[in-house]
């Protein structure tokens, strides 16, 4: 069983080239360019990782984030900051549990193998440890 991922970026750029790369490492990649998109495809299915920029079109990534986390079925997925500004993850409320904060200016093929990266430390599909163990192996 393939592991899906949700990709939630205002940038139509940065979600294709994220999708191709990891779609290639044998990812199920699902893309949403706003929070409305991100909210609806996580009510049709669940996800091992999802992704989000700080600065989507209809509000601020952290205001998705909350969001994720205030739903029951996604409170635990593990989440990862993609942005550009170096001093996001200070600024990030704790509550939030980011997983991780990478820097977009790395480009598209070093973000895809950080994220990879990411995944692969994720326990097998219908295995869930907490997420403090599934992150510091």
């Amino acid at each position: 069983m393939k592991r899906r991922l949700l990709i939630v970026d205002g940038s139509r750029t940065v979600r294709h080239l994220l999708e191709r790369h990891l779609s290639r490492a044998g990812w199920q990649v699902d893309c949403a360019g706003s929070t409305n998109q991100a909210l609806a495809k996580l009510t049709r299915g669940s996800y091992d990782l999802v992704t989000t920029g700080l600065q989507l079109p209809d509000e601020p990534g952290e205001l998705f984030a909350a969001a994720l986390r205030a739903q029951h079925g996604h409170r635990d997925v593990p989440l990862v900051v993609l942005s550009g500004d170096a001093d996001a993850a200070a600024r990030l409320d704790p509550s939030l549990r980011v997983a991780a904060v990478l820097d977009k200016r790395a480009g598209p093929a070093v973000l895809a193998t950080q994220l990879q990266e990411i995944l692969d430390r994720l326990p097998s599909p219908g295995t869930t440890p907490p997420l403090a163990q599934q992150l510091s192996a």
